[in-house]
């Protein structure tokens, strides 16, 4: 990177490309660099549709094995908790997160 580098558009959205490997930010897939878009933290944190998921998401997990089980809260406190949680990632994360062709559409 530098003063000069440039950021890879596809036409298709308006984040940049993301051009490494490793897994989306949001589902897990695998990403192969040219499948995926390089979405800004503050972006990221500021999607409705992506808090909702990711609420849904981690308590679905969350309920499936035992971590919930022996706490005493009501799913709404649950669902608060995390929330919560997410809230405080969104303070302090700044880094870009790669996310998939299929994910994207949260962001825009």
């Amino acid at each position: 990177m530098g003063l000069f580098s440039r950021k890879k558009y596809d036409g298709e959205h308006n984040f940049p490309l993301w051009t490494k490997g490793g897994v989306c930010d949001v589902c897990g897939n695998s990403l192969s660099g040219k499948n995926a878009y390089t979405v800004p933290a503050k972006e990221f944190y500021a999607s409705r549709e992506y808090k909702e998921y990711n609420t849904k998401r981690t308590l679905d997990f969350l309920s499936s094995s035992q971590m919930l089980a022996d706490l005493d809260a009501t799913e709404a406190q649950r669902a608060a908790f995390i929330e919560s949680q997410f809230e405080e990632r969104a303070k302090t994360d700044k880094t870009p997160s790669a996310v998939c062709k299929s994910c994207v559409h949260m962001f825009e």
